[in-house]
């Protein structure tokens, strides 16, 4: 099993992260690599030249601000790296008011809060690699429930979609751009497919997929 790697410039910062929420990092190191110390000097200088090896992680964590004046340049090989590899990405920083998380075909990203990415998220998202052997990069947004959050951003998207919507043909792909339904798609959830004929579907099909999301949401609201 790959593994993920974490990279933190703040050593107390961690250290106290783990006093507070009892995380024992090293119960982790199996599938861990936390750069903290002398080891997060030594990436910094072998990662500045080009011969670190990121093949052998699935997802690389990293303190948005951790490499002073070389930060962007850092970060852009880091991201460069992750990208040719597969690999996905993570920033955490203090000064992130909101969380943003992208995905196409080839790469993951996430940006977070310090204060939501040190929380006891970051053991439910361990817990969970270590279990499945998946990466859920929105554990660490959203804990044990992290679909029910997809699905109830998503619906309020899909509502808006249907209520402006004046055509019966609907792009396919307007579609999911609009509502970040590519999402949900990743799901494994059950919910009303629809039938795409040459990237088109009927509006009555995305309302089928609405109501059968609100029942799902439903049912998790009420048993979870």
């Amino acid at each position: 099993m790959k593994k993920i790697l974490l990279i933190e410039d703040r050593k107390e910062r961690q250290k106290l992260f783990s006093y507070q929420t009892k995380i024992d990092f090293d119960t982790y190191k199996d599938i861990l690599d936390n750069k903290i110390g002398q080891d997060y000097q030594d990436f910094y200088e072998s990662v500045n030249s080009g011969e670190f090896d990121f093949d052998n992680y699935v997802v690389v964590v990293v303190h948005k601000s951790a490499f002073n004046g070389d930060t962007q340049e850092i970060l852009y090989k880091i991201e460069k790296s992750c990208q040719e590899r597969d690999i996905a990405l993570v920033l955490f920083s203090g000064g992130v008011t909101s969380n943003y998380y992208e995905e196409n075909d080839f790469f993951k990203k996430l940006e977070l809060n310090s204060k939501d990415f040190y929380s006891i998220n970051l053991e439910l998202f361990l817990e969970n690699y270590i279990k499945n052997g998946v990466v859920e990069l929105l554990i660490l947004s959203y804990g044990e429930r992290w679909k029910l959050n997809i699905l109830l951003n998503s619906m309020e998207k899909i509502n808006n979609f249907i209520f402006n919507s004046k055509d019966d043909d609907i792009l396919y792909d307007e579609f999911v751009n609009a509502t970040d339904f590519h999402l949900i798609e990743t799901l494994d959830i059950d919910y009303s497919k629809p039938n795409i004929e040459d990237g088109w579907v009927y509006l009555s099909e995305i309302k089928e997929i609405a109501l059968s999301l609100k029942k799902y949401i439903k049912e998790r609201i009420i048993y979870e």
